[in-house]
This record gives C-alpha cells, structure tokens and sequence, in this order.
C-alpha cells in the first residue's frame, strides 16, 4: 500500500510550474507570463499557450547594470462551449531587472 501512494505521489507531482511551448524563457519569467494570461485573458489551461515570436531588448544602464526588455507573442485558447475554443494571440510585454521578472502590459484582444 506505501508502494502504491509512492507511485501516485511520484506522478502526481509533475513541475511545479506552467510551460508555455516553444519558449526558451526561464520558469519564473514564463510563471509571471501564465498568471497574467490566467488572470486577464480567461486561458483555458487545458491546452497550453504557445509562444509565436519573442523580441528582446538589452539596455546597458551604467557600470554593468543590464535591463532586459521582451515583447513576446503568445497563442491561447478561451473555451466557449464543451469542445469549442476561440483561438487569441496575446501580446506581453515584459522586463527584467536584476534577477526579477515583471510583466508591465498584456494585450488580449486578438482573436485569431
């Protein structure tokens, strides 16, 4: 019986955070992005989001301060009906400072 709630407990307990597919973005920067889809968007979680394309800005600050600046394309899905989803991309732009990620705007509203 502890054998079976070790296996249940090993394959329950995936990754402890959202992915967004195709993106090469470390996991608290997609984290960030996921909660502000989930929030402000309605994504359905069931299918994931999708990265289309990501630019990406540096800006040498001073005395080796760098501020990193993305804009990145995100296609999601919104559920309307059982079996039925209207397709969106999500504009997001985001930044880094330091270790720390921030997302400063989201654009939801182009249906696909």
């Amino acid at each position: 019986m502890k054998i079976l709630f070790l296996v249940l407990f090993i394959f329950v307990s995936g990754p402890g955070h959202a992915t967004i597919q195709d993106s090469n973005y470390e996991a608290p920067h997609q984290d960030l992005i996921m909660a502000k889809l989930l929030n402000d968007c309605d994504l359905t979680t069931r299918i994931p989001p999708k990265q289309l394309s990501s630019r990406v800005v540096i800006d040498r600050v001073d005395q080796g301060i760098i501020d990193i600046y993305y804009t990145t394309h995100v296609n999601y899905f919104v559920k309307i009906d059982q079996g039925v989803f209207d397709e969106y991309v999500a504009i997001v732009n985001s930044s880094q400072t330091y270790s720390s990620y921030a997302v400063t705007k989201i654009d939801c509203g182009q249906k696909k």
